[in-house]
């Protein structure tokens, strides 16, 4: 979408992105198109890009998806019966299609320890039930 207004050509840019790109990666993405638009048209002013992971104009939730701070605290209580959750070594979140995707990293030796699919399984009945999960991963990680 662009617009003149006192003299300025203004654009707005939507781009979609893969969901599951880093947010460094998608303002990098951003910033590329940003310069490309410039170089193709001198006559642009201002430029604003929208990067989303996902068509926003066809998912909507019918309420907003907890923040990282709420849903962790959700997420290790679910876990607090799992010893092994004391390693997650880091909580990957991915907001799409009105859901939570959310990826665990553990340490990789923990793969072969108490069998990792066995792990897996376990994470994946403790927050089972949670309706704002959309899929749960297990990664496993060299240290």
């Amino acid at each position: 979408r662009s617009r003149k207004s006192a003299g300025r050509v203004i654009a707005d840019v939507h781009i979609q992105v893969n969901g599951r790109a880093s947010v460094s990666e998608g303002h990098t993405i951003g910033d590329t198109v940003r310069y490309r638009l410039l170089q193709a048209f001198p006559e642009l002013t201002d430029i604003t890009v929208h990067i989303d992971p996902e068509n926003d104009e066809k998912v909507t939730s019918p309420k907003p998806l907890p923040l990282r701070e709420e849903f962790e605290k959700r997420l290790r209580s679910y876990f607090s019966n799992i010893a092994q959750a004391s390693q997650i070594r880091a909580i990957n979140l991915h907001y799409l299609n009105g859901k939570i995707d959310v990826e665990l990293v553990l340490p990789i030796k923990m793969a072969s320890e108490n069998g990792g699919q066995k792990l897996v399984k376990e994470f994946r009945e403790a927050a089972k039930n949670d309706p704002d999960i959309g899929k749960l991963s297990v990664l496993f990680a060299a240290e």
